[in-house]
């Protein structure tokens, strides 16, 4: 291989398209080892992912010069990613003996011994016996951790999955000079994983110090809680810059780092510490994260590129160094797309003009009216209700036609002049300062995301990313190991994809839960398919509806895709049961009155709960002792055919070929599923789900399920639920 060749090998691998990488990575093999040398220093500055394949590609050759040079990158390169990859790639080489140098002392210390993390670890496990699936996923944990590989993990209600995940993580970490980061976007699972390591300490003395970290903002002793992150953000720096802030002030953190240390406190309880000694909550965590075996955190503690890199700094630890376990791994992908959600409405524009009255601001005001004219005149040509897409350029080069400065200045002057008024006295929100913030990110990336113009009666712009592993995959990259779990995570290669993780060991285990507890019921003949809607059908499902309801003998929930579905059903409905009803907009207090009265309704005949998917009292409510005994779901929650939706389905398609199954049919399944979790929540147990629509045979759907999932079908399922209540000896299908 030539110069001029190495040289374009080079190019293709760093810059080249899919095909022209692929193609480099394959002619790795055949090249010769100074070449090899040459490409590893080319490589130090390359996409990651090129990387990835490139050192793949080595290790199939396993050239003493290569490894002398990835050796080199593993330990001089400034990024841990690439760090990471090279070391892999060393041992996968001496792994294979292809005459290369044994493996230094530290680095067979590193490993010994460390065979089954599983076995080892059942000595700190916190309960008095390990549960049926619990022992399988807990040795697959165990495994991934030695290995430093992902595990995503169906793993359904009952097994246990913290305390599965938690010891064979913890068993590995502790003796290898890793962290744990736990990972959930519930304060209720914050609580669950504290409470285990509870568990574990007082039954095995264990000493095991866990830190509970949730973000800033909602640890801060300040009323801050109706500010967006950035306004926070900017406010607390503009805080601790003026020394206005007594928490910040004081870093006498030792004593209360001690106190969390000893007691395995949460979240909560760390605040209330920390005010009553004039300390700042969220500092002292970090502090004491510095320390930490196990740090339970939020997601966007390590998936938000900025927050992961202060997090990381302040407790000074390094993403190699870390086993990510992400809970509830369902909710990553929608959650790290909305990490990168922007919008601009007429709404924000008015109330930022409104806040810069002063005289000093005219010439801001009048340069933030420019964002208004431009979005008028993008949208001039566009009906009330339609929606395009919009490049970055044309927003600008129409704001510089009002403009006074140019726009890189003026995003600018938005954010100084935001935090030059979150400054004053009493002030905890500034509009000039979230239009700096969408105005900054509006100027980034076009891969893997979309801009839409809208003109909803006034116009409104939108920046948002459309594939999560654009953020994502340098995380999971970087660690040593991950698990991605959830009690509904089917179709796990869609998770793996999203998310960017290749190689990936899936593993769906099975319910520890007696099947014949459970009654599955597809109903065909009903539908809320768009085309079959209409008074006629709607009666048909309300009459199905009550018909169940008088064969249950306890509380039932009914969940349909939208509001105006249930409205439409109710509205023909008869039960004899209480009609409960969730509706828009209500509070944390409201939603706790519905679970009060579906308990008192228990004992006395039940009541029938109406809401809807994807609405928090179909997901993530935990109805125990068995609270609910029939959990019926109308309907299939296809997101409407917005342009969002259609440029996800067209990127996926790009992307994987399979862009109307993870855009369109895989996120509407997954809400289904959730709400089908409701019912049976433990294995004492018992409860009928009902699916009313006859989309749910089809396989375009039924590939969704778990395969533990054994359906009756039948078009009067109140003589099944009769059967079911009234029998107490049901046997389920057996395929």
């Amino acid at each position: 291989m030539n110069p001029e060749e190495t040289d374009l090998l080079c190019r293709n691998l760093k810059y080249g398209t899919v095909e022209e990488r692929q193609s480099a990575a394959k002619l790795l093999e055949n090249a010769e080892p100074f070449v090899i040398s040459d490409l590893i220093k080319a490589l130090d500055d390359a996409d990651y992912g090129v990387i990835k394949n490139a050192m793949e590609s080595l290790s199939i050759i396993g050239d003493f010069r290569a490894v002398d040079a990835l050796s080199k990158v593993a330990k001089e390169s400034d990024s841990a990613l690439i760090r990471k990859l090279a070391a892999k790639v060393v041992q996968e080489i001496e792994k294979r003996d292809v005459g290369v140098k044994e493996p230094k002392e530290t680095e067979k210390k590193h490993t010994t011994g460390k065979t089954d993390a599983a076995k080892k670890t059942e000595g700190i496990f916190p309960f008095d016996e390990v549960r049926a699936g619990q022992r399988e996923f807990m040795e697959d944990v165990g495994k991934i951790v030695e290995s430093g590989g992902h595990l995503v993990a169906h793993v359904p209600t009952g097994i246990g999955k913290t305390a599965a995940a938690i010891v064979p993580a913890l068993g590995f970490s502790m003796n290898n000079e890793k962290t744990v980061f736990f990972l959930t976007s519930k304060m209720s699972q914050h609580k669950i994983a504290i409470e285990t390591i509870k568990k574990i300490n007082k039954r095995h003395n264990a000493g095991i110090f866990a830190v509970d970290l949730i973000g800033r903002q909602a640890m801060c002793p300040h009323d801050v809680g109706d500010l967006y992150s950035w306004e926070f953000m900017l406010l607390c720096k503009a805080r601790r810059e003026e020394g206005s802030c007594k928490y910040f002030k004081n870093k006498h953190y030792g004593q209360m780092v001690e106190m969390i240390k000893r007691q395995t406190l949460h979240a909560e309880e760390i605040k209330k510490e920390c005010m009553q000694s004039c300390i700042c909550p969220y500092d002292t965590t970090l502090e004491a994260a510095k320390q930490a075996d196990i740090v339970i955190a939020d997601y966007y503690h390590l998936f938000s590129q900025d927050i992961r890199k202060n997090v990381l700094h302040k407790t000074g630890k390094e993403i190699e160094d870390l086993i990510i376990i992400v809970d509830e791994a369902h909710n990553l992908p929608d959650r790290v797309r909305n990490l990168l959600d922007y919008t601009i409405t007429d709404y924000i524009i008015k109330q930022a003009v409104s806040e810069l009255q002063a005289p000093a601001y005219a010439p801001v005001r009048s340069d933030i009216r420019a964002i208004s004219l431009a979005m008028k005149s993008l949208a001039k040509d566009m009906k009330a209700g339609e929606e395009r897409r919009i490049t970055k350029e044309e927003l600008k080069r129409e704001m510089d036609k009002n403009l006074s400065v140019d726009y890189d200045k003026f995003v600018k002057v938005l954010k100084k002049t935001g935090k030059k008024l979150l400054e004053e006295k009493d002030r905890h929100r500034s509009y000039a300062a979230d239009l700096g913030e969408i105005l900054r990110a509006w100027d980034g990336p076009d891969t893997g995301t979309v801009r839409i113009l809208q003109n909803m009666g006034a116009p409104s712009i939108s920046y948002k990313i459309l594939d999560p592993s654009l953020i994502a995959r340098e995380v999971f990259d970087g660690a040593h190991a991950s698990v991605m779990m959830s009690g509904t995570l089917t179709p796990m290669q869609m998770y793996a994809d999203l998310m960017g993780i290749t190689g990936a060991k899936l593993a769906e285990y099975q319910s520890p839960f007696p099947p014949e507890n459970r009654m599955l019921i597809i109903v065909p003949g009903v539908t809320t398919k768009f085309t079959s809607r209409g008074d006629e059908m709607f009666r048909k499902i309300a009459k199905s509806i009550g018909d169940i309801s008088e064969n249950v003998p306890g509380n039932i929930a009914v969940f349909f895709p939208s509001y105006y579905l249930m409205n439409e059903v109710l509205n023909g409905i008869g039960v004899e049961k209480q009609a409960l009803v969730e509706e828009r907009g209500m509070t944390k207090e409201m939603k706790t009155g519905l679970l009060n009265s579906l308990a008192d309704a228990k004992e006395k005949g039940g009541a029938v709960l109406f809401g809807v998917l994807g609405g928090s009292m179909s997901e993530g409510t935990d109805y125990a002792d068995n609270l609910l005994e029939c959990v019926i779901v109308v309907g299939i929650p296809l997101a409407k055919p917005t342009l969002e939706v259609d440029c996800l389905i067209e990127y996926y398609d790009k992307k994987l070929g399979r862009g109307r199954d993870y855009g369109y049919v895989f996120p509407a399944m997954n809400n289904v599923l959730q709400a089908m979790g409701r019912c049976i929540r433990s294995e004492t147990d018992r409860g009928v789900i009902v699916l009313m629509d006859e989309r749910f045979k089809w396989q375009n759907y039924m590939r969704c399920f778990p395969k533990d999932y054994k359906f009756i079908l039948s078009e009067k399922p109140e003589e099944h639920v009769k059967r079911f209540f009234g029998q107490g000896n049901y046997k389920p299908p057996t395929q």
